[in-house]
């Protein structure tokens, strides 16, 4: 499943259920915080001995 789909079928099941203030707080708190790092990554402000280098996956035959 894409984890777009994911993600907006989790979204959707949180609006439908009742949270508690300390629910939605937690929520909040760490949506700023993946919000201000993306910002900070966006901006080219994140420090590059922290990024992670991905390399190309080897083609793997089937059996």
């Amino acid at each position: 499943m894409d984890p777009f789909v994911r993600l907006t079928i989790w979204l959707w099941q949180l609006s439908r259920q009742r949270l508690s203030r300390q629910e939605l707080l937690i929520y909040a708190i760490t949506l700023i915080l993946a919000l201000g790092i993306g910002l900070i990554e966006w901006a080219g402000y994140w420090p590059d001995s922290w990024k992670v280098q991905r390399n190309a996956m080897p083609k793997v035959t089937p059996l």
